[in-house]
């Protein structure tokens, strides 16, 4: 990844992890800017490629935006990453929905927060 991101506990499988700590030099902002237009572009090339249905790879390429503050298309990402296995859509789907009416419920929350967390849930289902 190109970003510092979250590592999730795994389930099932073993988990492999290349790190490579890299000393640059002071380096000037289109240096940087070049570098992360470069990751971008990696990251689409990779989502629209081989592995277009490797949910992960959608859900890195989710908090690489939330990171530079792209929120909608980071949720873009994210839906993308539930809608990576065709056998779960359903599922997820219905539970994204579920939570969604559920948040509308959630008395220890100010009315509009509920409603914003439910348009997000539902929002999320609709997507999938």
């Amino acid at each position: 990844a190109s970003t510092p991101h979250t590592v999730h506990p795994l389930s099932i499988g073993v988990r492999h992890s290349l790190v490579i700590a890299l000393n640059n030099p002071p380096t000037t902002h289109a240096y940087w800017h070049a570098y992360w237009r470069a990751a971008e572009s990696r990251f689409v090339s990779l989502a629209k490629g081989e592995l277009r249905d490797e949910p992960k790879l959608h859900l890195l390429h989710g908090e690489f935006l939330e990171a530079q503050g792209r929120g909608a298309e980071a949720k873009q990402a994210y839906c993308q990453s539930y809608r990576a296995k065709a056998v779960d859509r359903p599922a997820y789907a219905q539970q994204f929905m579920q939570d969604g009416f559920d948040s509308l419920s959630a008395a220890d929350r100010p009315q509009l927060q509920r409603f914003e967390t439910a348009i997000s849930y539902l929002e999320m289902s609709t997507c999938i």
